[in-house]
């Protein structure tokens, strides 16, 4: 097997006010794992993990976590053609500031059809 390498990107902030002193942490893929685990049909991107703690308490204040996952063969995941199925979701949460919670979830088109022609290519 040929030698692949992902890429992740991580930051750190602290941010003081007067009502809080919030320290954030993120850990983010960069672009896609084709063929993660080896599973020729599976691929997984624009991961998202991060973690916020208010320095005042001990136990973390909020939290981000989100990615993509894509079935289908990697070239019709990276040119979006059929047949491939994707989906995305993303969530925030915060105890320190209520407008950063969220929650997003997004799936390509999906058939029975969709699911079957998917499958078909990986069942001999």
């Amino acid at each position: 097997a040929s030698r692949r390498f992902l890429f992740l990107i991580g930051d750190l902030s602290l941010v003081v006010s007067p009502t809080a002193q919030l320290m954030r942490g993120t850990l983010t893929l960069d672009g896609w794992w084709y063929r993660a685990l080896e599973l020729p049909f599976l691929h997984i991107g624009d991961v998202v993990l991060g973690v916020e703690w208010d320095l005042k308490s001990p136990l973390p204040s909020g939290f981000v976590l989100g990615g993509a996952v894509c079935f289908g063969k990697e070239e019709n995941c990276k040119t979006r053609t059929q047949p491939y199925i994707e989906g995305r979701t993303y969530v925030g949460v915060s105890s320190t500031v209520p407008e950063d919670n969220y929650f997003i979830a997004m799936v390509s088109e999906l058939t029975i059809g969709g699911i079957i022609d998917v499958v078909s290519e990986y069942v001999p």
